[in-house]
């Protein structure tokens, strides 16, 4: 094959085909845990994430909610995956495997927000959010809460439940703020290096290969603890109810709660045999009708063990 600019301008609209197709056989996970926030600059600061609504009668003056005290910023990263085409591969004509490498580098530039957010979610008892607590914490500051077991006032709120063994966690994703963040600043992108003025690039000349690769910039972060319930005790019927019950008791500043319920839960593959026997098994062992048969959704993330 004559390799020419025409050539090399055709080559590229079959290899982006191959990108992009590879790029729809990956089903995508992360909004299922995380809300979306487009970015435009290098960082974004969540002051706001302190601010959930709550009403009050309206006596006197209005009170303003400020933002949090905590500067909470999710700074994005630039990611890129690069592959090398031969030269000699395209004079004679031994293409054929580059649809295997381009479908691949879709497939891989659509999974990486996952694999960004699955790292993130095996963090979550080390990843500190907006309070400047740990996600899952035992002492997450609130106001003026009341402790439903105790009657008791409150200085702070626990979302963990403890535990030693493989980590499973709650979530209420019902609600337009969720748990966990997705910010994008620049979506991932097929690029090449290009041969300038007609010149061939030093790649090409030195090498003799012309590089395409993926580009993409952002990041994940944690969004409202208030959202989400970690434990790494055993999954069972017993400590889940436990934990669905402390969820909903979750308080908002002023003692109030919020309302929360549960219904997604995230493990390891270690506890898939188990969330399946709670969640997806309509009948006990013994016959009777099993209360929590379909009560959440299940999602399995490899990276929590």
């Amino acid at each position: 094959m004559l390799v020419n600019g025409q050539t090399i301008e055709a080559l590229e609209v079959g290899f982006k085909t191959h990108y992009i197709n590879g790029g729809k056989t990956h089903k995508s996970w992360w909004q299922k845990v995380a809300m979306e926030v487009p970015s435009t600059g290098a960082k974004e600061t969540y002051g706001w994430l302190k601010l959930i609504p709550g009403f009050r009668e309206w006596i006197g003056d209005k009170v303003i909610h400020a933002l949090s005290a905590h500067d909470f910023d999710i700074i994005n990263k630039a990611f890129e995956m690069t592959v090398g085409v031969q030269r000699t591969d395209i004079e004679d004509d031994k293409l054929g495997k580059y649809k295997i490498i381009f479908e691949e580098l879709g497939r891989a530039a659509e999974a990486h927000p996952d694999e960004l957010m699955a790292e993130l979610v095996s963090m979550l008892w080390s990843t500190l959010c907006y309070d400047g607590q740990p996600m899952i914490d035992t002492d997450h500051p609130v106001v003026d809460a009341m402790d439903p077991d105790t009657g008791d006032k409150v200085q702070t709120w626990s979302n963990n439940q403890g535990g030693s063994g493989k980590p499973w966690l709650l979530l209420d994703t019902s609600r337009a703020i969720k748990p966990l963040i997705r910010q994008p600043r620049k979506a991932y992108n097929m690029v090449r290096m290009t041969d300038e003025g007609g010149k061939t690039n030093e790649n090409t000349f030195m090498r003799g290969e012309y590089l395409y690769g993926s580009e993409g910039r952002g990041n994940v972060g944690v969004g409202v603890w208030q959202m989400i319930y970690g434990s790494k005790q055993t999954l069972n019927a017993a400590n889940y109810e436990d934990a669905k019950r402390r969820m909903k008791l979750t308080p908002r500043d002023g003692g109030k709660t919020l309302k929360i319920k549960p219904t997604l839960l995230v493990t390891g593959p270690s506890n898939e045999a188990a969330a399946k026997a709670l969640f997806k098994t309509d009948k006990l062992t013994g016959g009777a009708s099993n209360p929590n048969f379909n009560d959440v959704e299940m999602l399995i993330v490899d990276e929590m063990g």
